[in-house]
């Protein structure tokens, strides 16, 4: 259902980003890029149902005051975001902020470039 970071050294995490699909492996290498150590991406596998238990059992390894993040491709009003951003807090009794493009009525900008640009600020915003 998830996949944990095992590259990191988890005492020294400051900030656990959630994702699924594609834009991890676009976290993973700008991480890389950057040289960033203390940023875990834990990949869901299954968005539903909400692997709860593995999640909380992922998270115990890491500090309890951590900046959680949901990041995702599609826009705030789309994609897994709505889901996890309501059941999440119920689940886990804590507090999850999302990266994403904004709220939109069609997934896609129609922009090639305009796409690109939206895809480097939401990777920038997350590990930053």
């Amino acid at each position: 259902p998830l996949i944990d970071d095992v590259s990191v050294d988890k005492k020294s995490v400051k900030r656990i980003i959630l994702c699924s699909g594609k834009v991890y492996y676009n976290l993973l290498a700008e991480r890389e890029t950057r040289g960033i150590t203390n940023i875990a991406l834990i990949r869901l596998e299954r968005l539903y149902p909400l692997p709860a238990p593995e999640i909380a059992a992922a998270l115990s390894h890491y500090p309890d005051d951590i900046d959680l993040v949901f990041t995702q491709e599609e826009p705030a009003n789309q994609g897994a975001w709505p889901f996890i951003g309501l059941q999440l807090p119920m689940i886990m009794k804590r507090s999850i902020r999302v990266v994403s493009r904004p709220e939109a009525s069609s997934p896609a900008v129609g922009s090639h470039k305009l796409h690109d640009d939206e895809q480097a600020s939401l990777v920038n915003e997350s590990l930053s």
